[in-house]
């Protein structure tokens, strides 16, 4: 994707409203997810999208760690034991 667009709130409704009625889904980019858009399906059209940041990194066992997991999958430790890769 190109750089971030920045729309007034009356233009991204607008913009939205265009899409009423279509099918809409959420899409992740990457393993771990570095991007996720809200997408028309209809259209294909990318309404909105946002970068995820910097993967994060069980504290635990190391493993990589997508924002909004809970549990680490590879050592079962609770993700509240998480820190930001360097």
């Amino acid at each position: 994707m190109s750089g971030p667009k920045k729309y007034s709130d009356d233009e991204m409704a607008k913009r939205l409203m265009e899409h009423l009625g279509h099918p809409i889904e959420i899409v992740k980019y990457g393993d771990p997810a570095m991007n996720v858009a809200i997408e028309c399906v209809q259209c294909g059209a990318v309404l909105m999208d946002f970068d995820v940041g910097e993967p994060f990194e069980c504290v635990s066992c190391g493993a990589d760690l997508e924002p909004g997991v809970d549990v680490c999958e590879e050592c079962g430790e609770p993700t509240g034991t998480t820190e930001e890769k360097s």
